[in-house]
């Protein structure tokens, strides 16, 4: 299997979870629609749930834009320079990013879901390091993401382009 072929296999995984989180969202909150309006007896759990498949909807949503190169990104330079010197500024760019990730929310996200450990969710009771995993789960992705990205500018398949 191929780079190319691994990267639209995970493409299509992190879709299909966003996609299932996405169908999971609108018939929690129909629920809480129909029992708080039609039953008139809220549902106790069914705003925080909401609130936690909001965030992991959020970090995945940013992995899809690393993954396509959507990303915020300044292209003036870009723009400007031969394609030699636009690999390495890409490259770079990708580098600097990767590292950024790698601290924040590989290292950081990692500690913060670890101290969540010992935290419970006010009305689903779960630990609160659950929720906080997509934090250094979504940064691994992005990663790996980046390094495929890295290895297809150098090989000249751009996203941009």
């Amino acid at each position: 299997m191929n780079l190319q072929t691994f990267k639209s296999y995970l493409d299509k995984g992190i879709g299909l979870l966003v996609a299932c989180l996405l169908t999971a969202l609108c018939l929690i909150a129909m629920w809480q629609v129909f029992t708080r309006y039609i039953l008139n007896d809220p549902s106790t759990y069914t705003e925080e749930l909401l609130r936690y498949i909001m965030i992991w909807m959020g970090f995945l949503g940013a992995v899809c834009c690393f993954s396509s190169q959507r990303h915020l990104a300044l292209t003036l330079l870009e723009s400007k320079l031969n394609i030699r010197l636009r690999v390495k500024l890409n490259t770079l760019h990708h580098v600097i990013i990767m590292v950024s990730i790698f601290f924040v929310m590989i290292l950081g996200g990692w500690q913060f879901m670890l101290e969540g450990m010992g935290q419970r969710s006010s009305t689903l009771g779960i630990p609160m390091g659950w929720i906080h995993a997509i934090i250094p789960l979504s940064g691994v992705l992005i990663i790996l993401l980046e390094i495929i990205n890295i290895i297809s500018n150098c090989q000249g398949k751009n996203a941009h382009d």
